[in-house]
């Protein structure tokens, strides 16, 4: 929601993106800096996003749903039709995951 409400572009971080081309490895080396005053020697921000898609499954989430709050890419081509699911849908989900076991972590 402070991403809509404050944004400057169609993109949620141009700084890491264009329109034409993605600069991921650039923003998981930020996220990583960030991440390791938070978490134990080890963990990077992949591994957050491989226990970010198991929690999601272990609360039934849809595979389409979990894509979208992921920015996976989608495997069907008609998943990609339309603007995807209200910010609601995304919530209901997230409000599920038990982030309590992260808590120690995650301030």
């Amino acid at each position: 929601k402070r991403l809509i409400e404050n944004k400057t572009s169609d993109l949620a971080f141009p700084r890491y993106c264009s329109s034409s081309h993605c600069k991921a490895d650039y923003a998981s080396s930020t996220l990583n800096k960030w991440l390791r005053s938070f978490v134990p020697k080890g963990f990077v921000i992949h591994s957050l996003r491989h226990s970010f898609r198991d929690r999601l499954r272990n609360v039934e989430c849809p595979n389409d749903v979990i894509d979208q709050l992921g920015g996976w890419a989608h495997q069907s081509a008609g998943l990609k039709y339309g603007k995807g699911y209200n910010l609601s849908i995304g919530e209901k989900y997230m409000k599920k995951i038990n982030f309590k076991i992260l808590s120690k972590y995650i301030i």
